[in-house]
């Protein structure tokens, strides 16, 4: 478990770089950001009132959750607190971020900015990240 939950924070920690250097998140799909804590997701999972949640943040809802477990969008009881991942959207997630890796590299190659590029390079070469083939 050490080391999915290293690279759980490996890839959180390469999207945040990423979202850092984009104005006003402007290029990330809505479609990728948990409705709880409005950050990109890394492990988003089904809940049963059939939307999608950052696993973390749909834990914690349901841990402050004294009595019958509620959706966090409609307030309405859920019939059960089971997560599934949706690895349909997790890959859709990794294959953004790759995109977005090779677009800032470009960009930074084209700048000939050293510490941009190398900062993006250690996340692109992260042993932790997720490559496309792990999904």
């Amino acid at each position: 478990y050490d080391k999915q939950e290293d690279a759980f924070q490996a890839d959180k920690y390469a999207i945040d770089i990423m979202c850092k250097s984009m104005k006003a998140n402007e290029n990330i799909p809505p479609h990728f950001i948990c409705p709880i804590n409005k950050e990109i997701m890394i492990r988003p999972v089904f809940a049963s009132d059939g939307y999608t949640y950052e696993a973390d943040a749909i834990e914690k809802w349901f841990d402050a959750t004294q009595t019958t477990a509620r959706s966090p969008i409609t307030n309405l009881p859920l019939t059960d607190t089971i997560l599934i991942p949706n690895y349909g959207l997790r890959s859709m997630i990794y294959a953004w971020k790759g995109d977005m890796i090779s677009e800032q590299m470009q960009v930074d190659a084209k700048r000939g900015s050293e510490v941009k590029t190398g900062e993006t390079e250690k996340i692109a070469s992260s042993k932790y990240v997720f490559k496309k083939s792990d999904t």
